[in-house]
This record gives C-alpha cells, sequence and structure tokens, in this order.
C-alpha cells in the first residue's frame, strides 16, 4: 500500500474515515483542469487492484472511474481522498 502511495507521490496525505465528502457530487467538470489522462488511468488501475481487499470503496471507485476519458483536478482530488481511507488502515 504505502508503495503505491509514494509511487504517485502522495504519502503524505491526510488519514480518513470517508471516501467521499458527503453531498459531493463527482460531475464531468467541463470547465475543470485536465489532468494527465495517463497519469490518471494509472492512478485509477492502481485504486481499482486496492479495493480487493477493500469491497466498500467499490461505489466510490465506480463514480470516479466514470471520467477516465477527461479527468480534471476534480476527478484526481476525489481519487487522493480515496488512497486517504487505504491510508487510515495502513
Amino acid at each position: 500500500m504505502l508503495e503505491v502511495l509514494k509511487r504517485f507521490g502522495i504519502e503524505d496525505c491526510n488519514s480518513v474515515h470517508n471516501p467521499i465528502i458527503l453531498g459531493f457530487k463527482i460531475l464531468k467538470d467541463e470547465g475543470g483542469v485536465q489532468v494527465d489522462e495517463m497519469y490518471f488511468k494509472q492512478i485509477m488501475g492502481s485504486l481499482i487492484y486496492l479495493t480487493a481487499t477493500r469491497p466498500d470503496l467499490m461505489f466510490t471507485v465506480s463514480l470516479i472511474s466514470r471520467h477516465m476519458g477527461k479527468p480534471t483536478e476534480l476527478h484526481l482530488q476525489a481519487v487522493k481522498r480515496a488512497f486517504e481511507v487505504f491510508k487510515r488502515n495502513h
């Protein structure tokens, strides 16, 4: 788990209890700042792999994965928050 966090440069992230903020909606965010699509796909792939040990996060991961075509900073923040839940348990 820590290797994955280090790979993407988010090993210093905080730990949280909920993978998504209550009332937060993951939308297309067409006006948002786009992020590197390849990086986003790699980090999402790692997150999907880690859900094998945390099936309770699968719903959140499935919501985020809908935006793999044109990811923005908003979507990347949602991915990082999901990783923060994993960090809490390790």
